[in-house]
């Protein structure tokens, strides 16, 4: 590289009071310096498939208390659940939750969302957001979709099993077209 592009984290740390160049990296440096960057640079969205199944045993505030997960009534569930869209609300411009019972009963849900970062800070947010337990690792199930028209029959017109029935209308946020 004949001109110097990119100053090393020492560089931009010597005087708090320094400032730094107001050079624009272009893409072309980027890709020259081997793909991805971890200077502040985002990717672009990606569309997700998230499954959110809360663990039986996991206790979950409610009512001003700590209670198991199972314990609570499909309709505390859902509203429990249902607070995972305050999250997606802040994350996401398009999102859909659709709700599903469990063959124990338990309510669980699905999300499909477009997200700006990588998959590993989506399973975190919302695992934060529930404060779930890391050793629950299969409670959080995050994917790229690769197939909206599966995912559309998997999730809106399938056959529609007793134990995945369910009542509880979707919530999404500016309707994601490929599911209209």
């Amino acid at each position: 590289m004949t001109k110097k592009i990119i100053k090393t984290i020492e560089e931009l740390n010597i005087s708090s009071s320094s400032s730094v160049d107001s050079e624009p990296l272009c893409s072309a440096t980027i890709r020259e310096l081997g793909g991805n960057s971890s200077l502040g640079l985002l990717p672009p969205a990606s569309r997700y498939f998230i499954t959110v199944a809360m663990p039986h045993k996991e206790k979950v505030p409610w009512n001003n208390k700590k209670i198991e997960y199972r314990m609570l009534k499909t309709r505390e569930q859902h509203i429990y659940l249902s607070k995972v869209a305050k999250l997606l609300d802040d994350i996401s411009p398009k999102y859909l939750i659709v709700f599903e019972h469990c063959n124990s009963g338990d309510l669980h849900c699905h999300i499909t969302c477009s997200y700006i970062g990588c998959r590993k800070d989506l399973r975190l947010d919302i695992l934060r957001h529930f404060d779930i337990k890391p050793c629950y690792v299969n409670a959080i199930d995050v994917r790229e979709i690769y197939d909206e028209e599966h995912l559309k029959n998997y999730l809106l017109e399938k056959d529609k099993k007793k134990y995945q029935t369910s009542t509880f209308p979707k919530i999404e946020k500016n309707p994601i077209e490929e599911f209209n």
